[in-house]
């Protein structure tokens, strides 16, 4: 296998994370079911970030660094999936934030807010969060410079090599920011 289909390849089975992170929050769901409303909540996360994990390897199997053409950038299918995979994404991270800004904030009133502070998963989390974000603007300029010389050859290609490295990072470092948070939300019931 030539390191273009390694590449290629990273950027699907990275999103593997997703598939890990939602299982464990549905996992979580089951642990919790003596609180229905948190319960649902941990169920739905679990199922949000998994098809957001699906349908990012839909969006990978279609986007110009796997079909080695840059026309497909103008198709349909490719802009639909760009959209569904950013909207899915976007959504996953905001209840992510929002659920932990709850947690931090109920902890708080009740005066168990060591409980998330002393948490060093707590603190993995917000490592990986920050690498994760690194990853995500890396890969985001790597995509905008192939895109300006996607008449290059050799350039359009340079640029979607390092657009599929820092993406299939971000997913990497954004899967395991996930998994802390679980722990996290998990070790305050």
């Amino acid at each position: 296998m030539d390191n273009k289909t390694q590449l290629q390849n990273y950027a699907i089975w990275s999103n593997f994370i997703y598939l890990v992170s939602g299982t464990y929050s549905i996992i979580i769901s089951y642990r919790l079911q003596n609180l229905i409303k948190t319960s649902i909540v941990f169920f739905l996360w679990g199922l949000l970030i998994m098809a957001s994990g699906i349908t990012s390897i839909f969006y990978h199997i279609n986007n110009p660094s796997w079909t080695d053409n840059p026309k497909t950038l103008d198709s349909e299918t490719y802009k639909n999936l760009l959209k569904a995979d950013m909207s899915l994404s976007i959504s996953s991270v905001c209840i992510g934030i929002l659920f932990l800004i709850y947690r931090i904030r109920y902890c708080y009133c009740n005066k168990r807010i060591n409980n998330i502070l002393h948490n060093s998963n707590f603190w993995f989390a917000l490592l990986f969060m920050v690498l994760s974000a690194v990853f995500f603007f890396l890969s985001n300029n790597s995509f905008k410079d192939s895109i300006n010389c996607k008449d290059q050859t050799n350039c359009f290609d340079e640029n979607l090599d390092d657009y599929d490295v820092f993406h299939s990072n971000w997913h990497i470092f954004s899967g395991i920011t996930s998994i802390f948070w679980l722990i996290t939300l998990n070790d305050t019931y």
